[in-house]
């Protein structure tokens, strides 16, 4: 469970600083690194498609969209195979599988020292301990480059040596690596191969995708952020993607700093509150028909972004509103829009992929197969 101490305010407004002095959130730095990795991501794609058309997917995108975050931190890219890489975000996913978000020792503490094994304790401390330990070893590799600084995490370590504030310390900078590890591996990752799921099931919104980008990239031409402004019905799809996969549905537990009366319900302070992104992103009320899948309720009738897009709820909001939106958002139109623009995806006419998740501290799709089929360029 998580306060707003003032060493939390602290450390988040330097990270998020020291990120965008490296590029984080600027769309020229960013632009940069995300052509990179998706054009990467995009032969190693091709390389998993079988000779009959098909690939299975289960985690395409796990190491690409870690790689554009990573180059932000740590200065370094990895490749798409990179065992030591893949088993860190083996990891993370079964530390997080661990978790449930009806995890009952949120209101039951005690239940953690009781029953550990139960409440996925003992796997939970393997997985931090062995991610940590990476980290650790991550962070010696710099400690030479700390006097001229090259990333997030020279610059942290820059502040470690002068010591004139002990909070920035070694044990900070680990936990803080292994939040934005946390936070950054899998979530943009799941989105993008929700984005395949969908597209599948629902063919006529994949071409009318594709029949905007045939339209504003014309051919051989690479997609860039700066033209994401003329995409109004592919942007529509990705929010429409957002609300409808709602990958975290129930984010971890925040404490309530004061008392408060909320609809006639007392909630003292320090009390965990939990936020329901599902419920909202599925609220009737507020969409009218929550379980269509249809791009065209974010879009006016001048194809402009409509306020609706101000409901979806997948990053939270307010001060804990996700650090990483920018970023994240900008991942996931660059990748969405080149694999639109250079594919036509398809069921592989043996199954019909189901769009019920995989339930867990995250939404997951189901594994698939799925053909792909190049388009003309």
């Amino acid at each position: 469970m998580t306060g707003y101490g003032e060493a939390w305010t602290k450390l988040r407004r330097y990270t998020i600083r020291t990120l965008r002095e490296f590029g984080f959130g600027k769309s020229s730095s960013m632009g940069l690194v995300l052509n990179e990795e998706v054009d990467k991501f995009v032969a190693f794609f091709k390389n998993q498609v079988n000779p009959k058309g098909l690939v299975y997917v289960k985690d395409p995108f796990d190491v690409s969209t870690v790689n554009v975050l990573w180059r932000l931190i740590t200065g370094k890219s990895h490749d798409l195979d990179d065992s030591k890489m893949i088993e860190l975000l083996r990891l993370s996913r079964e530390y997080k599988k661990s978790i449930s978000v009806t995890d009952a020792s949120i209101a039951y503490p005690f239940l953690r020292t009781w029953f550990p094994g139960w409440m996925g304790r003992y796997k939970q401390i393997e997985c931090v301990n062995r991610l940590t330990q990476f980290l650790e070893s991550l962070v010696d590799e710099h400690e030479e480059d700390a006097k001229n600084p090259h990333c997030f995490v020279d610059a942290f370590l820059h502040e470690i040596h002068k010591g004139t504030d002990p909070e920035f310390n070694r044990e900070q900078l680990v936990y803080t690596l292994l939040d934005l590890f946390q936070g950054g591996a899998e979530t943009t990752s799941k989105t993008l191969t929700f984005e395949l799921l969908y597209m599948i099931t629902y063919q006529d919104v994949q071409e009318k995708v594709y029949r905007e980008l045939e339209t504003h990239v014309p051919p051989g031409t690479s997609i860039t952020l700066d033209i994401k402004h003329r995409l109004p019905y592919t942007q529509a799809t990705l929010l429409e993607i957002l609300r409808f996969s709602s990958i975290v549905p129930i984010p971890g537990p925040l404490e309530c700093p004061c008392d408060i009366t909320f609809r006639g319900f007392k909630i003292k302070m320090g009390d965990p509150v939990m936020i329901n992104i599902h419920g909202c992103n599925m609220n009737e009320t507020t969409w009218g028909d929550p379980l269509s899948f249809r791009p065209e309720r974010f879009l006016d009738d001048e194809m402009n972004i409509n306020r609706n897009a101000s409901f979806i709820m997948s990053f939270g909001g307010g001060k804990r509103v996700c650090p990483g939106q920018i970023l994240a958002e900008s991942s996931m139109f660059m990748y969405f829009a080149t694999l639109m623009r250079l594919f036509k995806f398809e069921n592989d006419g043996e199954s019909t992929p189901t769009i019920q998740p995989t339930l867990g501290l995250t939404y997951s799709p189901t594994p698939f197969f799925m053909r792909v089929l190049e388009r003309n360029q």
